[in-house]
């Protein structure tokens, strides 16, 4: 079941003609959608939460282990960028954890909200992408004796720079395109329950 097939069912049989029979299927697949994209998010906190002990332990603990400098400013500024990825991903998510009631109209917000959170998720993302890379690029380029010009052909940033970058937006793109297709007939079923 995706997420635009069942939009614009739920919108045709909206406009259709049996009002009665279309308007309680076409609530029931609302809220299922609402409740199981709500399960999703509850459950997708895991990955980062995982992501974070892990990369933010390891750089915290080669910094203790060694005590150089490098590896100090390295596990500071993988701790500066965790608290600034979890701050903005709090702020950009405010709103949408659950309906803020149970009617029809709190589920299309709520999805509406959600969808207007990923597309500043996207863009938050990309921004986020680029700056720690350029970051990175930096850092290891200062610890390189080929300098930048070396580090700018080694595999990491071949792979993480020249192939990621594009391959990234692209993805944010597509992303986007979708969130905003999905958004335009949310907001015409809000229009819709409001005329009712």
């Amino acid at each position: 079941m995706t997420s635009d097939g069942d939009l614009e069912n739920w919108r045709r049989q909206w406009q259709g003609g049996s009002q009665l029979a279309v308007d309680a299927d076409a609530v029931k697949q609302l809220r299922h959608r609402v409740l199981s994209e709500t399960r999703g998010i509850k459950l997708g906190l895991l990955a980062p939460i995982l992501i974070t002990l892990v990369a933010g332990g390891a750089v915290l603990a080669r910094a203790l282990r060694t005590g150089q400098s490098h590896d100090i400013l390295l596990a500071v500024e993988s701790w500066i960028f965790i608290v600034v990825i979890w701050a903005g991903c709090l702020w950009i998510a405010r709103g949408t954890w659950r309906p803020l009631a149970a009617t029809t109209s709190a589920f299309v917000d709520v999805s509406i909200r959600r969808r207007e959170s990923y597309i500043r998720g996207a863009a938050f993302g990309a921004c986020l992408y680029v700056v720690q890379l350029l970051f990175m690029v930096l850092a290891i380029a200062d610890g390189s004796p080929t300098g930048i010009a070396g580090t700018l052909t080694s595999k990491a940033v071949i792979l993480f720079g020249w192939i990621g970058v594009p391959s990234v937006l692209w993805a944010l793109y597509w992303f986007r395109r979708r969130q905003r297709t999905d958004l335009e007939r949310l907001h015409e079923l809000k229009r819709q329950l409001q005329g009712d």
